[in-house]
């Protein structure tokens, strides 16, 4: 618990010297109890909880990669509960072989799953994933353009530039 504490405060930018000595060391207390709050969840099987906590960690093992374990541990929990951005980044992380074994397929039914709840996100790299046929994924073009059509019709930015450019 101390490790994953340690890395949150890294990624947040906050060392415990900063905690003891600063001013705005009560802010910044706050914060970490906010974050042992969120852990607990996590802990007790909430998705969300689970989803931000992996997300925090993904992001502290740009800094500290030993805890890049339980960060896809997190993340892959929440996205078997059916949390549709925890499937999008189980999806990326399997068709980027980061931090899991590196399967196209994989990542492309965990991005499907997403898709399926209206993950904008998922939709834009479904259709990606299937105009250059990342991974070995068949190429079909058809079907990459209906899911960039979706994700833009949702507001995703870089698929409405895509859709913008090929009216």
């Amino acid at each position: 618990m101390r490790r994953f504490l340690f890395s949150l405060i890294m990624v947040l930018g906050i060392s415990g010297a900063m905690l003891a000595a600063q001013p705005g060391g009560a802010l910044a207390q706050g914060q970490v109890d906010k974050l042992n709050a969120l852990s607990k969840r996590a802990q007790q099987g909430d998705p969300m909880a689970q989803f931000f906590i992996g997300g925090l960690m993904l992001e502290a093992a740009n800094k500290d990669p030993s805890v890049l374990p339980d960060a896809v541990n997190y993340l892959r929990k929440s996205a078997e509960q059916g949390y549709a951005m925890a499937q999008t980044q189980m999806g990326l992380l399997h068709v980027a072989g980061h931090g899991v074994s590196k399967d196209a397929v994989a990542g492309v039914n965990w991005l499907q799953m997403a898709a399926d709840q209206g993950d904008a996100k998922a939709q834009y790299n479904l259709g990606i994933i299937y105009v250059t046929g990342e991974g070995g994924i068949p190429v079909d073009p058809i079907k990459g353009a209906q899911f960039i059509a979706q994700a833009a019709a949702q507001g995703h930015e870089k698929a409405k530039m895509i859709m913008q450019q090929v009216q």
